[in-house]
């Protein structure tokens, strides 16, 4: 009995948490983003306290780092982007083209609404005079403007709200890591919370870390191989493969359906599933041979608790939660205690100590102070 009260007051936290995360998305999103770019950043933050680097000094350095890899990515990725938007018709009327024969009843439906459409125009015409046809790039400039204006606050707010989220959290991290310690048992003798906490970053950021190179990796060869083949825009392939990557499971199935689509709209016959087979191939030796040696079976996840997570965080905030949902549940799984602790508790406090910028050993005793 008490085994069933516990697990549905676990479920209805549970829900009750998704359903504010889901409401308050336009503040919770932006904090929640920021405090994991500070959990990843956590290794830059505690070498600056061992070597007596205000903290200010750090919190103010990493937030600005922050503005300026946002905007030069930007800058990068803005025309590559636009071009790709102006391929997109192109590419849409040659899919179409090569996919014929599955559209005909679509087809059909298209020629007689054309049909219905030119009979009442032909009516209309018959009672008025036609308006003269609106032009497409003064509808679009229109249109981009609007959109501009009436999202730039919203966009401007949750930047302000990302950057000032961020630069406290840098701030007073050691603070907020006592306070909990002080405040939550950990449950074990051998460790106190605030231990767990700064493991808990370690492991987030070594594997976000890791996981960034592995997909960097990726991202080039797979764009060094589609311009090796003769697909457009190759760079911009490399970093959506870099990008999407992230994604688990979910990110390169829609990268592979992507190219699949490039492949025949670029080549015709078996040469139009290379592009496609390639990523595959280079995804596949990724999954289960270089991943699993670098990361190790240490941060291990399983494979239905990942999918599950990526699709909840999906749902909650969209990209922002596909960025998140991995170095959350990392954070979360080290906290509790799921992931195996591979270091000594004694290492684990020397480690905690140095991240406060604090000695070893206690200065009068020469013991070490948990």
């Amino acid at each position: 009995m008490t085994l069933s009260r516990n697990v549905l007051t676990t479920a209805a936290v549970i829900l009750v948490a998704l359903i504010v995360l889901k409401l308050t998305k336009a503040i919770s999103a932006p904090m929640v983003l920021a405090l994991t770019l500070g959990v990843i950043v956590s290794p830059v933050v505690d070498f600056a306290a061992r070597n007596r680097i205000p903290s200010a000094a750090v919190a103010l350095s990493i937030t600005f780092g922050t503005c300026l890899a946002v905007f030069g990515a930007v800058l990068v990725l803005a025309p590559a982007i636009e071009g790709a938007v102006r391929e997109i018709p192109e590419m849409v009327d040659e899919a179409r083209d090569t996919l014929e024969g599955l559209v005909t009843i679509g087809q059909n439906l298209q020629e007689m609404s054309k049909e219905v459409n030119d009979a009442i125009s032909a009516d209309d015409k018959a009672t008025s005079v036609p308006a003269p046809p609106p032009d497409p790039e003064q509808q679009a400039e229109l249109f981009s403007f609007w959109d501009a204006v009436l999202f730039a606050p919203q966009i401007a707010a949750q930047a302000l709200v990302f950057l000032a989220t961020l630069f406290f959290f840098i701030l007073t991290r050691r603070q907020i890591y006592d306070w909990l310690g002080n405040s939550f048992p950990s449950g074990r003798e051998d460790l106190a919370t605030k231990d767990l906490l700064y493991w808990a970053d370690t492991s987030v950021s070594r594997y976000f870390v890791t996981i960034t190179g592995i997909n960097a990796v990726l991202g080039l060869a797979t764009g060094l191989g589609l311009w090796a083949l003769g697909i457009p825009s190759a760079p911009t392939w490399g970093m959506l493969a870099f990008l999407l990557n992230y994604l688990l499971y979910l990110g390169p199935v829609l990268f592979a359906a992507s190219l699949l689509v490039a492949g025949f709209v670029t080549f015709d016959g078996l040469l139009s599933y290379a592009p496609m087979a390639m990523y595959v191939a280079m995804n596949f030796t990724e999954g289960y041979f270089v991943t699993p040696s670098l990361v190790g079976h240490r941060l291990t996840l399983n494979p239905l608790l990942i999918f599950v997570t990526l699709t909840v965080w999906l749902w909650l905030w969209g990209p922002v939660g596909g960025i998140v949902a991995l170095p959350v549940l990392v954070w979360v799984l080290a906290v509790s205690g799921q992931l195996k602790i591979t270091e000594s508790p004694r290492k684990l406090r020397q480690k905690r100590r140095r991240a406060q910028g604090k000695a070893d050993f206690h200065p009068l005793s020469g013991k070490l102070s948990s």
